[in-house]
C-alpha cells in the first residue's frame, strides 16, 4: 500500500502514513478523528512533530528549578565540662607591697617623700583590698605604720638639726 499525499510505501495494517502522518484509509479521514484504532494518537514523524520550546528554568530531568535552601549559619559547638572549678589562689596586693617597701626604705633615704609615698600607698592597698584574691594585708598596714614612723622620724631629726644649728650661732 501506497500514501496518497506522499507517495512513500506503508504497511497495510497501519492506519497512518509512517513518513508524513497523514490518514492511509478513507473512513478515518471522514470521521475525523485524530486517534488510531486503538485508541492512541498517531505518532508523528520527527521532523513533522510540533516545536516545544523547552522552559529554561528547568533542570535535566525536567523537573521545575528549584531555589537551594539557604545554608544555615555556623553555630560553635558546646563542649561539657564537668571538672570542678579550680579555686582563686590568692596573690599580693601591689599597692600593699609598694607602701611596705617604701616604709622600709624611707628610714635611710629621704624620709619625707619615702614616708608619704608608703602612707598614701599603705591606705589605697588597704581601702582595694579583697579578702579572696590578696593575701598580703599585713604589707599594706606595715607600710603605713612605716611611713608615720618616717615622718615623725624626719620632723625629729630635722628639729634636732634645727636646734643644733640655732645653739652654734646663738654661742657665737
Amino acid at each position: 500500500m501506497y500514501c496518497k499525499n506522499c507517495g512513500n510505501k506503508a504497511d497495510d495494517t497501519a492506519p497512518f502514513c509512517s513518513h508524513c502522518g497523514k490518514p492511509l484509509n478513507d473512513e478515518i479521514l471522514e470521521s475525523g478523528a485524530p486517534y488510531s484504532q486503538n485508541g492512541q494518537a498517531p505518532q508523528l514523524p520527527y521532523m513533522h512533530q510540533p516545536y516545544i520550546p523547552q522552559n529554561p528554568y528547568t533542570q535535566i530531568y525536567g523537573q521545575p528549578y528549584q531555589q537551594i535552601p539557604p545554608i544555615p549559619p555556623y553555630i560553635q559547638p558546646t563542649i561539657l565540662n564537668f571538672q570542678q572549678p579550680q579555686p582563686i589562689v590568692p596573690t599580693a596586693n601591689g599597692t600593699c607591697t609598694a607602701a611596705f617597701i617604701c616604709g622600709l626604705v624611707g628610714f635611710f633615704i629621704m624620709p619625707w617623700i619615702f614616708g608619704i609615698v608608703a602612707i598614701i600607698c599603705g591606705i589605697v592597698g588597704i581601702v582595694n583590698f579583697d579578702a579572696v584574691r590578696h593575701n598580703n594585708k599585713w604589707q599594706g598596714i606595715t607600710g603605713l605604720v612605716l611611713g608615720i614612723i618616717n615622718i615623725l622620724w624626719a620632723i625629729l631629726v630635722y628639729a634636732y638639726i634645727l636646734d643644733v644649728i640655732t645653739k652654734a650661732f646663738s654661742s657665737m
